[in-house]
C-alpha cells in the first residue's frame, strides 16, 4: 500500500458527485471506499495516513492508479486542503462540479425543507445558502495551492453529456476514458416550477419561494459570478442569467 497515496477529490455539488464516483468506481485504475462521502480530510480533529489507509482504503488494490474521494463539502470546508496536503502530499487532482448559483441555492432549499433540517429556518434570508453558493473565493484558495491539479467542472455540462463530462476527469488524470457510462440520468434536483411570481416543487408539500428574492440575490452574485469565470476559465455566460424554469401549466 503506497505511504503517499496518488489521490483525487471530487466535491460541491452532491448530485453530480455522486454520479461521478460511482461512474468512475467502475474504473479498473481507480478505487472508491464503499462510503464514497468519507468526510475523512473536512474536520479540524487529530487523524493519521493510517487511520485513512484503516478506515476508508485498506481493500484497495496497490496497483490502482488512483484513490478517489467524493465529499461534497470538502470545496469550502476549512481544513480539507491543508489536511489533504499534509496526509497525501502534492501528488493529487482537485475535481469540483459548479452549478448555478440560483440553481445551486433553490436546489439546497428544497433538501433542507425535505430532510426538515433543524437548521433550515425555511427562508432564503438565511445567509448560508448564498454563502455556499459563492465560489470565487474558494476555487483561488484551491487553485493558488495546486495550479493546473484543479479541474473546475461545470454541473449544466454533466446534465446536457454525461459522456464528454467523465472524459474530461480521465483525461486529467491520464486514464483511459470508460468503455460504459452509467446510462442513468445525472440527478439535477427537485422538479421545480413557475408559479405566477413564485416558485414551487412539482410534487409534495413545501414552501413557495418568491422569484423576486431570487432576483435580488442573483444580481448580489453577479461579481462572484465574473470573479470565478476568470478564476476557473469556465464559460459561465449563462450564469449570468436567472434560470429558466417551466410554467407550472407546461410542468
Amino acid at each position: 500500500m503506497p505511504t503517499r497515496p496518488n489521490l483525487f477529490v471530487v466535491g460541491e455539488r452532491k448530485c453530480g458527485t455522486t454520479y461521478l464516483c460511482r461512474a468512475l468506481s467502475d474504473h479498473p485504475q481507480i478505487f472508491f471506499p464503499s462510503k464514497l462521502e468519507t468526510n475523512f480530510f473536512n474536520g479540524s480533529g487529530d487523524r493519521s495516513l493510517d487511520d485513512l489507509i484503516e478506515q476508508h482504503y485498506a481493500d484497495a488494490d496497490p496497483s490502482v492508479a488512483f484513490w478517489g474521494e467524493g465529499s461534497t463539502p470538502v470545496f469550502q470546508a476549512k481544513f480539507a486542503l491543508d489536511n489533504i496536503l499534509e496526509h497525501c502530499g502534492e501528488n493529487i487532482h482537485a475535481f469540483f462540479a459548479l452549478r448555478h448559483p440560483i440553481d445551486r441555492i433553490v436546489s439546497h432549499f428544497y433538501h433542507d425543507v425535505k430532510r426538515n433540517s433543524r437548521r433550515n429556518v425555511q427562508t432564503l434570508s438565511d445567509g448560508r445558502y448564498v454563502e455556499r453558493s459563492t465560489y470565487s473565493a474558494h476555487a483561488k484558495r484551491w487553485i493558488n495551492r495546486l495550479g493546473e491539479r484543479v479541474h473546475p467542472l461545470k454541473f449544466e455540462h454533466l446534465v446536457q453529456d454525461a459522456d464528454m463530462y467523465l472524459a474530461k476527469v480521465t483525461d486529467a488524470l491520464g486514464l483511459e476514458r470508460l468503455e460504459m457510462v452509467p446510462n442513468e440520468r445525472a440527478n439535477t434536483g427537485f422538479s421545480i416550477v413557475r408559479d405566477g411570481d413564485l416558485l414551487r416543487k412539482t410534487k409534495g408539500s413545501a414552501p413557495t419561494l418568491p422569484i423576486s428574492e431570487l432576483v435580488e440575490i442573483h444580481n448580489s452574485l453577479k461579481s462572484d459570478i465574473e470573479e470565478t469565470q476568470k478564476i476557473t476559465g469556465l464559460d459561465l455566460a449563462d450564469w449570468f442569467e436567472m434560470p429558466d424554469w417551466p410554467m407550472i401549466d407546461q410542468a
